[in-house]
């Protein structure tokens, strides 16, 4: 007869990771693992004793069937594997390494436990939670301990997500603005179209902004896609650098928004020469 197991799944999106969450929420796996694999054990040990082992060869028999692996990827797409038993170089490798992505994995053999948790900075990719085991207790409680602790970790801001519409159809408005301002501008001062033909060519406005927009929507929507880096859905803040990264964000923005506006106003204030 096939054994039931219990399964549930999280995804988690808008957080960001520091150093001290990911060796947090490796703490928090260990933890959990303990718990089961108590009970594991007792559940080993029962069925040996129904067996009639002898107390001997029962204590001779009580191993460990459990397996935990910790995969980092850095930002070199290099790999550093290792078990939670072995995480005294964790904080060397977070210190030092941009982490792109990580998997944490945890399984025993008696109750067919396991615990499957991804972190990939990504805009994509919310994490992913797996827990399952024969253990329904065990495994509703393990899935209530990784709610609690996402929720106290910072949340990553979703104002350039909820506003992508808005963010494009502005860029696209400055956009459209300094190359109007620019073609207007160069034609004058090369005399290559008379006033009446400037005039003509934008006197069907409508035509003449779907024109503009039509040559301007695809800048706009790198502009988004590049604001969308700087705050990715899930955001992993490791190496030496870390803490320069939110200072870099707004220097990243100010050239952003730089680009878009300042030829804006200067083609705008050239006209008025």
């Amino acid at each position: 007869m096939k054994i039931k197991t219990e399964k549930k799944e999280l995804l988690i999106d808008n957080k960001v990771f520091t150093k001290d969450d990911i060796i947090s929420l490796i703490n928090l796996i260990i933890k959990n693992s303990k718990e089961i694999l108590d009970k594991s054990k007792e559940a080993r040990r029962q069925d040996f004793i129904q067996k009639d082992w002898k107390e001997a060869y029962i204590n001779e028999n009580d191993i460990d069937t459990s397996h935990s692996r910790l995969e980092f990827t850095s930002s070199d797409h290099l790999k550093y594997t290792g078990t939670f038993e072995e995480k005294s170089d964790l904080n060397d490798i977070l210190d030092k390494k941009i982490i792109t992505e990580i998997n944490l994995y945890f399984t025993e053999q008696v109750l067919t436990s396991s615990v499957l948790i991804r972190i990939k900075n990504s805009d994509i990719s919310p994490v992913y939670v797996k827990v399952e085991g024969q253990d329904s207790k065990w495994v509703n409680e393990t899935v209530i301990s990784f709610k609690d602790f996402f929720s106290h970790c910072r949340d990553q801001s979703s104002l350039v997500k909820k506003s992508g519409i808005l963010i494009v159809l502005l860029t696209i408005v400055f956009l459209n603005f300094f190359l109007n301002s620019t073609l207007e501008l160069i034609a004058q001062m090369m005399h290559l179209f008379s006033k009446y033909a400037i005039e003509s060519l934008t006197s069907d406005w409508r035509f003449f902004i779907i024109i503009l927009s039509a040559i301007t929507f695809s800048p706009s929507m790198l502009v988004y896609k590049r604001l969308r880096e700087l705050w990715p859905g899930i955001e992993i803040q490791t190496g030496k650098d870390y803490r320069l990264i939110e200072k870099n964000k707004r220097n990243k923005l100010l050239l952003i928004s730089s680009i878009i506006i300042l030829p804006a106003i200067i083609s705008y204030l050239l006209l008025l020469l």
